[in-house]
């Protein structure tokens, strides 16, 4: 999403197959991988992160209802839990166009082609769920990584024109602080119009749309 008069845009990627989210690929679990490797770095010999090869990516609750309350989106287990639907999503320079955005999405994918990141998310994995099923779809020669490489060939791009229509309002006002480079702790109240609308798709004075 273009952010207006922001130094910052923001983009972000969901993993689906026959367009439902891929069983195996978790979002808060690359994060945890990526928190990790600061701790126990993997790649200090190439001077370089896990979480700069992944363009500083991080995990973020979806919205149920596009532009809707503040409620995640979640998915149901036969035994009655829940789990919060996730996306992954980063930050490029301002302007950013649709071929940026896919340039960078496809050089993510690229970055899971590393042995050494597919063996943090399957280690992450491991220490994240108990399912042997999806511990081993994410190995490093697991059926997950091919299907990844798979999609950076089959992407689809949508604009979007609030970050309401995905993030729930803890992230946007986050985001929204970062990208305009806000110092204090304003309310979203004390935002002018403009960037307002592009965090909830209303003008806060007035609400009009």
């Amino acid at each position: 999403m273009v952010l207006t008069g922001a130094s910052w845009d923001v983009w972000g990627f969901n993993f689906k197959q026959y367009d439902d989210y891929y069983w195996s690929w978790k979002p808060n679990v690359l994060e945890k991988a990526i928190l990790a490797e600061r701790r126990l770095p993997l790649f200090d010999d190439q001077g370089t992160t896990m979480d700069a090869m992944l363009q500083n990516l991080r995990a973020a609750p979806i919205r149920e209802v596009p532009r809707g309350a503040d409620t995640p989106a979640s998915f149901s287990f036969k035994n009655g839990k829940k789990i919060d639907r996730e996306i992954l999503f980063a930050l490029l320079p301002h302007p950013s166009t649709e071929e940026s955005v896919k340039a960078a999405v496809k050089d993510v994918f690229k970055q899971f082609e590393n042995p050494q990141i597919r063996k943090a998310y399957h280690l992450s994995m491991q220490n994240t769920v108990r399912s042997t099923n999806m511990i081993s779809d994410v190995q490093a020669n697991g059926p997950l990584w091919d299907k990844l490489k798979a999609a950076a060939d089959n992407m689809v791009y949508t604009k979007l024109y609030s970050l309401n229509e995905i993030f729930l309002d803890i992230k946007i006002e986050e985001i929204i602080r970062v990208c305009f480079g806000m110092t204090g702790g304003e309310s979203p109240s004390m935002w002018g119009s403009s960037v307002a609308k592009l965090a909830f798709g209303v003008t806060l004075n007035n609400g009009s749309t």
